[in-house]
């Protein structure tokens, strides 16, 4: 009888370990130290998680003794998405923080709880090899945003909407737009060059080249020097989808017809706006991303010069929330018509199966046929294209 009662207990202690073992392995756990307590009380946010797509995820975590503790669950590789709450509340917005992790373990944050995107993390390979590249070409891109700076000046960069009546600002666009924004682009791609050559057999890799601004005839290339289980992780394949998609939506493709809820859910079509245009610009852009709203100040001006000439705008918010969505739609009150794709779903969404969207805003101009004429033009180089485009 006691053998009999010594093996129960062995086995349920047996089980509650292998069940220990299962939950440890079925999650991510991630520890941050912020090095001050000056945040203390704040909360930090993980509101997404790739792997978990159709569900929304609010973990939070409150800041004590310059801490803080989030459990995640874990499905596969994948990126986790978190935000500051100190950053939301003290700087009016928020750079999300990206982790990608390929296993179950535990993730160490050192915390930039002021600007969460600047943190870095150990525990995760492909992030770390990520934080390295993003290194690299910040050090870089730094050079030419300091020359910019001390150009123009710190308080007209840093408040624009303060200074938009200033004669300087009309030059400090054009600059930016023709020179620097194109300068810092470069320095990108040679960066996620040198990044793919070095580490073809990473996933960090397939993740990066899945959200670069290289051309996609470059990715394919890239694409197909990754090693086989590389190509065939998740990032793999989505980078492989979005080679696809961006060639089916280049320069010259002819786009089907498709719709997106309007704020009332009323569908608006992709032929209803055509209807009696000559073109119809579509951006896509979000609440959280401030090129985004820059941008609707010459999309104002756009709109105003060209819309009796035969202009139609579309904005497209990729918003995952509908709160968020129309708190900035209000806030910006843009006069164009205005969709919201983020309660559609995946399969359904237009940037996901009609236009390649590898960042925001991302922009196509079409013709009154459904013909993509430029993409991604913006500023003045959207001013000049309309102007020869709508010419009297």
């Amino acid at each position: 009888m006691m053998i009999y009662s010594t093996l129960k207990i062995a086995l349920f202690t047996s089980l509650l370990v292998l069940a220990n073992v299962i939950t440890a392995q079925d999650r991510v756990i991630f520890l941050g130290d912020a090095g001050t307590t000056t945040y203390d009380g704040y909360k930090v946010i993980l509101y997404q998680y790739s792997g978990m797509p159709d569900q929304k995820l609010e973990l939070e975590a409150t800041l004590k003794d310059g801490k803080f503790e989030l459990v995640a669950p874990f499905t596969g590789l994948g990126h986790y998405v978190l935000k500051s709450e100190y950053e939301s509340k003290v700087n009016g917005g928020y750079a999300p923080y990206t982790i990608v992790v390929e296993r179950p373990d535990t993730i160490r944050i050192k915390a930039n709880v002021g600007h969460l995107a600047q943190s870095t993390t150990t525990g995760s390979e492909p992030q770390r090899k990520l934080e390295e590249y993003y290194a690299a070409k910040d050090r870089r891109t730094a050079g030419v945003m300091d020359a910019f700076r001390a150009k123009y000046g710190d308080e007209i960069l840093d408040n624009p909407e303060e200074h938009m009546d200033d004669p300087k600002m009309e030059e400090l666009m054009t600059e930016y737009e023709t020179v620097v924004s194109p300068k810092m682009m470069e320095i990108e791609n040679q960066e996620t060059l040198a990044f793919a050559d070095l580490h073809p057999n990473s996933v960090a890799t397939a993740y990066l080249l899945s959200h670069s601004l290289l051309p996609a005839e470059k990715r394919v290339e890239l694409y197909n020097k990754l090693t086989p289980s590389v190509q065939q992780s998740v990032y793999g394949q989505q980078l492989k989808g979005n080679n696809d998609l961006e060639l089916r939506s280049e320069v010259g493709s002819q786009i089907v017809d498709f719709q997106v809820p309007m704020e009332d859910g009323t569908p608006l079509s992709l032929v209803q706006l055509l209807q009696g245009k000559k073109y119809l610009y579509i951006d896509f852009w979000a609440s959280w991303c401030g090129p985004c709203i820059a941008e609707f100040q010459n999309l104002r001006r756009a709109y105003e010069a060209y819309r009796d000439k035969g202009l139609e705008i579309w904005g497209i918010s990729t918003d995952a929330s509908r709160e968020r969505w129309l708190s900035a739609k209000d806030q910006e009150r843009p006069t164009w018509p205005q969709a919201w794709e983020g309660g559609m779903d995946e399969v359904e969404k237009p940037s996901n199966i009609h236009f390649s969207v590898p960042f925001l805003p991302s922009t196509y101009l079409l013709d009154a046929t459904g013909k993509v004429v430029a993409k991604n033009v913006r500023g003045e180089a959207l001013d000049e294209l309309l102007a020869n485009l709508l010419a009297d």
